[in-house]
């Protein structure tokens, strides 16, 4: 028992890693490379596997893949930020999405006018290039993934 939770915490530091790296990436180019969404995946697996709740993480996740496809084809959002949203929900226990759906509504409004507001001071156009949805995402996932481990 002691030898998953250690585990468990293992990966929650790999993925707050990865996190801040599509949080960087995503800031600078507006991109989230695929080795970073694998390497999230991979861990958020593991955690859904030791947790005990892989298969009703994977329902979750299929749903939102599906919607998320659906808006990409629409030209709503990024690629990359479905399957950033897709793999995290791995690693969710779902007990736990009620909090993190309102988290991430919060955390983007927050970008959103953060944006808004250096845009004013800097004379920089805010959402010429886009907004870096990766930024909530990785954050309100790797949030989701904690209170999974905290809580079992």
């Amino acid at each position: 028992m002691m030898t998953i939770l250690l585990l468990q915490w293992i990966l929650i530091a790999v993925l707050l890693y990865l996190s801040l790296a599509v949080c960087y990436s995503d800031n600078q180019n507006r991109k989230i490379p695929n080795t970073l969404v694998w390497q999230i995946g991979l861990c958020s697996v593991l955690l859904g596997i030791l947790g005990g709740y892989i298969f009703t993480a994977s329902a979750h996740a299929l749903a939102v893949l599906l919607l998320g496809f659906l808006t990409w084809l629409s030209g709503k959002i990024g690629g990359g930020d479905i399957k950033l949203s897709f793999v995290f929900l791995f690693g969710i226990d779902p007990q736990w999405l009620i909090l993190c759906a309102p988290l991430l509504v919060c955390l983007t409004t927050l970008q959103i006018v953060v944006m808004g507001l250096y845009a004013q001071l800097s004379d920089v156009p805010a959402y010429k290039k886009g907004i870096p949805l990766g930024i909530p995402l990785a954050l309100t996932g790797w949030t989701g993934c904690v209170l999974s481990v905290i809580t079992q």
